[in-house]
């Protein structure tokens, strides 16, 4: 019984985590106007599949950038439906993609680890690969510092070996370098957001 007990709570530790990060952003007055992550309970997700999740962007340290990423499962084609809205950014473009922690608990991000691969390994993808992993594309800014874009990712999945739920969302401060796979040089990490499930 103690060795099931153990199982089920590691299968559902990523949520766990989530849910109190969620909680705890929720408290930060610059981001109130924002909408909070409402976690489902995980048992759910078999009879219930996971088709829509959000990450709520917050700044790193010295930066003002906030806003909110989308994910919706394609009726369409396969793949992820991606939506974003941001704002606060400095003019200009900027790469953006899903990192493999969902941890924003340091003042630089790096906390959120390496650009999470929608196929295979993070930490060490294919010698070879020629294309920058956990793109989300490029945020172009105006002077008002505000940025919108919708995307379908084709390669990402809600649910899976390969989830993106319980994962962050990393804005740079430069845009994608394509030549520079599998992380595209974009530079520092100008705000983070954890991937949550959404209601």
């Amino acid at each position: 019984m103690a060795r099931k007990n153990t199982i089920f709570f590691m299968m559902y530790l990523p949520a766990l985590i989530v849910a109190c990060m969620s909680i705890t952003y929720a408290d930060d007055p610059e981001v109130e106007s924002l909408p909070a992550t409402i976690l489902v309970d995980p048992g759910d997700t078999e009879s219930s599949p996971v088709n829509h999740a959000i990450a709520v962007m917050y700044p790193t340290e010295g930066q003002q950038v906030t806003g909110i990423v989308e994910f919706l499962e394609s009726d369409s084609e396969d793949g992820v439906r991606v939506m974003t809205r941001i704002k606060n950014l400095p003019a200009g473009s900027h790469g953006y993609h899903i990192h493999l922690y969902g941890d924003c608990s340091s003042g630089d991000a790096e906390s959120a680890g390496t650009h999470f691969n929608f196929t295979g390994s993070s930490e060490n993808p294919p010698k070879d690969i020629k294309h920058i992993t956990g793109d989300l594309g490029e945020l172009d800014a105006g002077e008002n510092g505000e940025a919108e874009a919708e995307v379908t990712i084709k390669n990402a999945q809600l649910q899976g070996a390969y989830s993106i739920i319980g994962r962050s969302v990393i804005i740079h401060e430069k845009g994608n370098d394509p030549q520079s796979p599998p992380i595209g040089a974009a530079g520092s990490r100008l705000a983070c957001g954890v991937i949550g499930i959404t209601q």
